[in-house]
């Protein structure tokens, strides 16, 4: 079942946002297990992928990115996200659970810790 939610539905589509992000599932999931193996902030991930963001403002791509990609993760329990002591609205520390590394083989599996993607 957990294949069919992540790569057979368009989870852009039902959050009203239709251009979607630039990538795909192979790049996101190898990047995210890279950078979440000690934990990686959602504007880590965002900026890894896509680069440094200029101003403050509202960025429509990092909240794509959560919408689209990591919260979908937490739902089918491949992430978690540590929210101690947060406001509604701020993002914790996303990390990988055992059910990441039991159901996914990925490229990136054999990389060293301290290598990271750029």
């Amino acid at each position: 079942m957990a294949p069919v939610y992540l790569f057979g539905y368009d989870h852009f589509e039902r959050i009203g946002r239709p251009e979607g992000l630039l990538g795909n599932w192979d790049i996101f999931l190898n990047v995210i297990n890279i950078e979440a193996r000690t934990g990686c902030s959602q504007n880590h991930l965002v900026e890894t992928l896509y680069g440094p963001k200029e101003t403050t403002e509202y960025d429509p791509t990092r909240s794509n990115f959560n919408r689209g990609v990591t919260r979908p993760l937490c739902w089918l329990g491949l992430l978690w996200e540590d929210r101690k002591g947060l406001s509604f609205f701020a993002d914790g520390d996303l990390y990988k659970t055992p059910l990441w590394m039991a159901s996914l083989k990925l490229d990136t599996d054999d990389m060293k810790p301290d290598l990271r993607l750029v």
